[in-house]
């Protein structure tokens, strides 16, 4: 979003009439509103249009309190996106750990680099083939630790 005013008379000559009334010029800073889209703005849609010089955007007029509100949605929806992104991240890591402990051991990264080559050589004949994935101790401790913290930064 960014603050705009209209073309003062002396600028609206070097327009057309078509678009003299209808062009905006940016005063103030952009803030990039990451969760708001167009569909958003549904209640100012009927109002009058206006574009920025030279672009092809919409662009929307709307009270200092739609602005307030736009931002504050888009904090809200953040928030939102960043709780989900965070229980998605935290059940990753579940996963891992749930695969670790349900194999036979939890081997080390070495250890696991060996396995497959073994089982690639005799199922696969030293060839191109499934080789199943083994969660390494050093995979096992680091989705316990991170997934220990989240639960702590979470109380």
């Amino acid at each position: 979003m960014t603050e705009a005013r209209k073309l003062t008379d002396e600028e609206k000559r070097d327009y057309t009439e078509e678009w003299k009334d209808s062009i905006l010029i940016a005063t103030g800073e952009s803030i990039q509103l990451d969760y708001i889209s167009w569909e958003d703005l549904d209640a100012v849609k009927c109002r009058e249009k206006y574009a920025f010089n030279g672009c092809g955007n919409r662009v929307y007029e709307i009270s200092d309190a739609e602005w307030e509100a736009f931002v504050a949605l888009d904090r809200e929806r953040a928030v939102s996106r960043q709780a989900e992104d965070n229980r998605k991240y935290a059940d990753g890591l579940r996963a891992i750990i749930a695969q670790a402990e349900a194999q036979r051991d939890i081997p080390t990264k070495e250890e696991a680099v060996c396995r497959a080559a073994e089982y690639n050589n005799v199922n696969n004949e030293g060839g191109e083939g499934y080789v199943p994935h083994m969660v390494t101790a050093e995979q096992y401790l680091a989705a316990k630790e991170a997934l220990a913290n989240m639960e702590e930064d979470a109380k």
